[in-house]
């Protein structure tokens, strides 16, 4: 009798622990956690699929150049700067500047093609100069001296380039920086200070040759040179403008 309970109670216990073996059993979940859904499987069909960096869009945000005034070849010109614009900075101008190189390109091309038009906007702006200066109507005289002048010295040095002058290549500008320095108001009738610097040379190339042209005079405006006199100084009533 004894033997047969043994053996009946080995039966049970062999049946139990092959029927826990086959279930599955999720482990103890931890104290205080009992809110928290496990996470799901991963499955083959919802994978997260992260884009190539080449593939990414990019924004690109624009500079202050993207607006640049220069164009060569063409006569637009952006709006100059008003008397109630931002006023004149201390920033030095720098030669390698990309507005620099457009404007000074432009002022080539309207000689090679005596299109005085064409190069405007290198010119000091109108709405700069009546911030700076301190004459009784700057508008006017920097209409009908400063840009007067501007533009018989393009056609003056169209003359000069010669025959074939659209032919001619523009190669840099040259600058000599050494030279260049900040005039207190007060002495060259202003009222703002502002960078000077005499005779940068335009350098270019015509038949093979390379030739120059001087640029007489450059002043600053926020950071950036202007032609404010192409030739000679001598018909205007002060050194600078």
């Amino acid at each position: 009798m004894l033997h047969r309970s043994s053996s009946s109670i080995a039966l049970c216990a062999l049946w139990l622990f092959s029927l826990t073996a086959c279930t599955h059993v999720d482990p103890p979940r931890p104290v205080g956690l009992d809110n928290i859904a496990p996470l799901p499987m991963p499955s083959s069909g919802n994978a997260v699929r992260v884009a190539e960096p080449s593939k990414m869009p990019i924004s690109v945000a624009p500079t202050s150049d993207a607006a640049s005034p220069f164009a060569v070849g063409s006569s637009s010109v952006s709006a100059p700067p008003t008397a109630t614009d931002p006023p004149q900075t201390r920033d030095k101008p720098a030669s390698e500047s990309v507005l620099l190189q457009r404007g000074v390109t432009a002022l080539f091309d309207a000689m090679a093609h005596d299109d005085p038009a064409r190069a405007e906007a290198f010119f000091f702006p109108v709405g700069a100069y009546k911030q700076v200066k301190d004459v009784a109507n700057p508008e006017r005289d920097w209409r009908y001296r400063l840009l007067a002048e501007y533009n018989q010295d393009i056609h003056d040095s169209a003359k000069e380039l010669g025959r074939g002058r659209e032919e001619a290549q523009f190669v840099r500008l040259e600058i000599p920086e050494r030279s260049a320095r900040w005039v207190e108001p007060g002495e060259e009738w202003n009222k703002v200070g502002y960078y000077r610097v005499y005779n940068a040379q335009i350098v270019y190339t015509l038949r093979g040759r390379e030739k120059r042209v001087p640029i007489k005079s450059m002043i600053s405006w926020r950071g950036e040179w202007y032609c404010v006199h192409l030739r000679a100084i001598a018909r205007g009533k002060d050194s600078g403008s």
